[in-house]
């Protein structure tokens, strides 16, 4: 075998391990293209829902503190009125809906603050996701790092 055949087959050799090196490079970056899409297209999703139950948990607790405003002044004003000589049988009726009332605020107050940790972590999930889909295509522009060309 001269020479010149050895190095033919050296370069093809070469070639061949840098278009297999090249091929699997690019089919684990588009394996992580995939795999971040869809990540973000999860996360996405989860932080959608957590923000559809955070913005019902609000709801619900502005329909609650207008009951317990409206309990606390009905309960304050039956209180004032016994203590001027004007007693009401309708006292303790009062204690048990303003009791109520605020039970409820409790459970909306309880929820409210569910639901804004559980949204809080769905959005520091979705943000990282963001943040790593950025440097990933950062890395494909061409100030990251190249691949090298086979000549």
């Amino acid at each position: 075998m001269s020479d010149f055949t050895k190095n033919l087959d050296l370069d093809l050799a070469f070639q061949g391990s840098a278009f297999a090196s090249l091929r699997d490079d690019l089919e684990r970056r588009s394996r992580q293209w995939v795999t971040t899409v869809r990540v973000l297209e999860l996360q996405h999703q989860h932080l959608t829902a957590a923000e559809l139950e955070r913005d019902a948990a609000y709801a619900q607790l502005s329909q609650v503190i207008p009951v317990v405003e409206e309990m606390a002044g009905a309960l304050k004003a039956a209180m004032d009125a016994y203590k001027a000589g004007k007693p009401t049988r309708d006292l303790d009726v009062l204690f048990e809906r303003n009791e109520e009332a605020i039970n409820d605020l409790e459970k909306a107050a309880l929820a409210v603050s569910t639901h804004f940790l559980a949204c809080r972590s769905a959005w520091d999930q979705y943000l990282q996701s963001v943040e790593s889909a950025k440097r990933l295509r950062a890395e494909m522009l061409p100030s990251g790092p190249s691949i090298k060309s086979v000549d």
